[in-house]
């Protein structure tokens, strides 16, 4: 892939999150065995990323048995995985600086390897596990996945399991790094009040990589208007599941991604008359929980689904609870993942660390000054 110098990503970390983040690839083999010459084959699959596996982590995936395309890892030949992240065009009048003219901003990561086949039962029947759970997290009612084992066998024997294990990888975020502050604002602005959630979230990227500032107004930045409604006990499986979904790249990223164990931890600390859901459009988008401590006010949870997230949602909500503190002048403390995103999160918002345990960084905002 070309990648000039102002556009590329070379984060281990961002690059993971990312393949997380657009999970479904198109991936490129050639087939050497056609006469003519070799000639490129492609597939459109969902792939999980094993970031401890290699030194830059393996790529697991499956395909129908009936699909030409795996015969073709025999050759041991490098593959290609694309991951395509939000794309938009971009018009020149939206640019301070003229003339100019019109382009596109996009995100993609390119993985390169030699694919190999695995068919152990039971290591192919945990891939259809692990690919199930990823996907049905989100929901609030996932689908169990519990099928009668003939049949679930007979679906493995349709099927063809491999690994890719990285060699390389290519990360390219065009997002208007060449031009002025001014022309990227004006880039940002156009595509948040765009009608298309691609343009809505190559704006949300371009803030996320603090490109731009982000609009203080959420109706603004979100195209969408941000309110709060209490939540109820019966509201708890709801709850769960939003965080499970709000979670999940973080912690399939550290390898800690178990959806039961995730709301058994929110069960222990659920507090319906402190937890707030957070409307967007009149619809549950997220929800948190701010309640008294003895040092002050402490923020149990704080989550916004995926759909919502760098588009100034949270920034929102947090600004909202930040105000409540400071009428009463009390500091907030709060608890986030190691190595989620969530720390740069709360940094951004004048906290500090105070404390660190195995899995997680404790953070204080004070109280403002009197």
């Amino acid at each position: 892939m070309y990648v000039p110098p102002t556009f590329q990503v070379e984060d281990s970390e961002k690059l993971a999150a990312f393949i997380q983040r657009h999970s479904f690839a198109t991936l490129i083999t050639s087939d050497r065995s056609r006469a003519d010459g070799a000639s490129p084959f492609a597939s459109h699959l969902p792939m999980l990323l094993e970031s401890e596996r290699g030194p830059q982590g393996t790529l697991v995936a499956h395909m129908a048995r009936a699909n030409p395309q795996w015969r073709q890892f025999a050759a041991g030949g490098e593959a290609l995985a694309i991951f395509h992240g939000p794309h938009a065009y971009v018009s020149p009048s939206w640019y301070a600086t003229q003339p100019a003219v019109p382009t596109w901003n996009y995100a993609a990561v390119h993985v390169y390897g030699v694919p190999t086949l695995f068919e152990d039962h039971d290591r192919v029947a945990d891939l259809l596990s692990r690919t199930n759970a990823t996907y049905e997290s989100a929901f609030k009612l996932p689908w169990p996945g519990q099928l009668p084992d003939e049949y679930r066998d007979g679906l493995i024997r349709a099927i063809v399991a491999f690994e890719l294990p990285i060699s390389r990888i290519e990360g390219k975020f065009k997002l208007s790094q060449n031009r002025s502050p001014e022309d990227r604002q004006g880039v940002y602005a156009a595509l948040s009040r765009s009608a298309y959630a691609s343009d809505r979230d190559t704006a949300a990227l371009m803030a996320e990589e603090g490109l731009v500032e982000p609009m203080i107004d959420a109706r603004r930045a979100t195209g969408s208007a941000v309110t709060f409604a209490p939540a109820e006990a019966s509201d708890f499986e709801e709850l769960s599941g939003l965080r499970i979904a709000a979670m999940r790249e973080s912690l399939l990223r550290l390898g800690r991604f178990d959806p039961e164990r995730s709301r058994d931890r929110l069960r222990k600390s659920f507090l319906p008359a402190q937890t707030q859901w957070i409307l967007v459009d009149g619809q549950r988008a997220g929800f948190y929980t701010l309640r008294s401590a003895d040092d002050g006010l402490h923020l149990d949870h704080l989550y916004v689904h995926p759909g919502c997230q760098s588009r100034g949602v949270g920034a929102f909500v947090m600004r909202h609870l930040l105000s409540q503190a400071d009428a009463v002048r009390l500091p907030v403390s709060v608890g986030a993942l190691r190595g989620s995103r969530a720390n740069e999160f709360y940094r951004r918002h004048a906290f500090v660390q105070v404390g660190e345990a195995e899995w997680d960084v404790y953070y204080c905002r004070p109280a403002p000054a009197r």
